[in-house]
């Protein structure tokens, strides 16, 4: 468990959040030294909700391009169907739309587009908008048989995806805050701030109000009890992706976004609750952050 204080001077701020990034790629490296042991060319990154899969894609990237070797990340984000069919499937069927479900993927793009990578090395990667909630077009993509490809997303564990990869080899990494955090006499499960991180991250960078995230979160996690971790400990490393200072960069986010929460609304309560638990938390700036550090995944500064 992390345990931190309330309040941290300028000076204790800045060292308190360079000593979790530090801690944070070690963790990282970590994830680089198995990759390069099981030898494979796909890796399939995977985790929660607001886990930080991207930047940890990204920093493996990063860390293997140090040792000459390159790497391409593909987010399976780049693979949704455009919102619109997803309504109209979703009423079709009488089931409520769910991103998070592998049924939001569109499965035949994704397996000709690694059958072409595999032959042929070079496809055209669907690329998704998601302030329109649809496909903007392609790109084109071409990789050497040399080269790692990092899958990332919350669908990249589930067995539709793993089943076409397998074949080519493969290795899974699963990414998730694993400690809980205590600020003061609070404590603050991994569950809750993923949540927080989600409501920081819709509004800044998908356009998303405060309202909405606070209406689809129980639909996120019981896709994740359901379809992601259940298959956490069948993936092959785990990394943690738990920042003690979490709650320190998301309060001064949170204050802003919980008050847009109308009175009518029926997470109304749940967000006077929000910001009940961070009153008494005194935000650390963004600005002190590292330029690579996770919570660019979530502010952004």
């Amino acid at each position: 468990m992390h345990i931190t204080k309330n309040h941290y001077s300028k000076e204790e701020a800045i060292s308190f959040l360079s000593a979790c990034d530090k801690q944070f790629d070690e963790r990282v490296e970590a994830a680089v030294r198995h990759i390069l042991k099981s030898d494979v060319r796909f890796v399939c990154l995977s985790g929660p909700s607001c886990a930080g899969k991207t930047t940890t894609a990204n920093k493996i990237t990063a860390k293997l391009a140090e040792q000459g070797i390159a790497t391409h990340v593909i987010s399976l984000d780049d693979f949704f169907y455009d919102m619109d069919y997803l309504i109209e499937m979703s009423q079709k069927k009488g089931v409520s739309l769910d991103m998070d479900s592998v049924d939001a993927i569109d499965l035949q793009a994704f397996s000709a587009c690694l059958y072409e990578m595999v032959n042929s090395q070079s496809t055209r990667l669907p690329v998704f908008d998601f302030h329109t909630h649809k496909r903007s077009g392609y790109r084109e993509f071409s990789c050497d048989r040399s080269e790692i490809i990092i899958f990332e997303g919350i669908q990249a564990i589930y067995p539709e995806i793993t089943e076409l990869i397998k074949p080519y080899g493969m290795t899974s990494i699963f990414v998730c805050p694993d400690q809980a955090i205590t600020v003061g006499e609070q404590v603050f499960e991994p569950n809750v701030f993923r949540f927080y991180r989600r409501i920081v991250r819709d509004a800044q960078y998908r356009g998303a109000t405060a309202a909405r995230t606070l209406e689809i979160w129980r639909g996120v996690r019981n896709n994740e009890d359901a379809h992601i971790f259940p298959y956490r400990d069948s993936c092959d490393f785990v990394v943690d992706s738990s920042m003690a200072y979490d709650l320190h960069l998301l309060t001064a986010y949170l204050r802003e976004l919980m008050p847009t929460v109308s009175e009518d609304s029926r997470y109304y309560l749940r967000s006077l609750d929000i910001l009940n638990r961070v009153s008494g938390i005194e935000p650390i700036p963004a600005s002190y952050l590292s330029s690579d550090s996770l919570y660019r995944e979530f502010i952004r500064f």
